[in-house]
């Protein structure tokens, strides 16, 4: 009895890893990201450009490339020497809880970043940030706190 069940929970571990495989991309020559099953991970890779900016996607066309893989993000990581995030970047990501940024070099969060991420429900705007384009917390009906740096300015339409 004994050896079936450790038998059978050998098995079960062994599958379950197999589960979580790393699943990684490029957003363009400087910026790549890896997901590790629940977060996704950006960060620029180039050591002569200090500061990269993340690709605008839209909601049909030009999916960001984890929402092509229709990946479940729970959590974003944005790593140092990204200065934008995208239009549409996370876009429908209704699994989406966290949004951890490494360190202050984000300047701008682009149109529609965040909209329909349904799950958010904090998200604090690191000092650097400059400018938040429309909508790009549209829909985030469980967002019931975003602290925005004074000096930043929200588009309204």
């Amino acid at each position: 009895m004994k050896k079936t069940l450790i038998s059978l929970l050998c098995c079960l571990v062994i599958s379950t890893m197999s589960w979580a495989q790393i699943v990684e991309g490029k957003c363009d020559k400087n910026i790549i990201w890896t997901f590790d099953g629940k977060t996704l991970s950006i960060k620029n890779i180039s050591k002569k450009v200090e500061f990269a900016h993340m690709p605008d996607y839209d909601l049909k066309k030009n999916l960001a490339p984890w929402n092509k893989k229709k990946l479940s993000i729970h959590n974003v990581h944005i790593g140092t020497g990204i200065v934008s995030i995208g239009s549409c970047a996370f876009a429908g990501q209704d699994k989406l809880t966290g949004i951890i940024f490494e360190n202050n070099s984000i300047e701008t969060i682009g149109w529609g970043a965040f909209y329909n991420c349904s799950k958010l429900v904090h998200i604090s705007i690191p000092p650097t940030v400059r400018k938040i384009a429309t909508i790009a917390f549209a829909n985030c009906h469980n967002l019931n706190s975003i602290k925005i740096p004074d000096q930043c300015h929200v588009e309204n339409q």
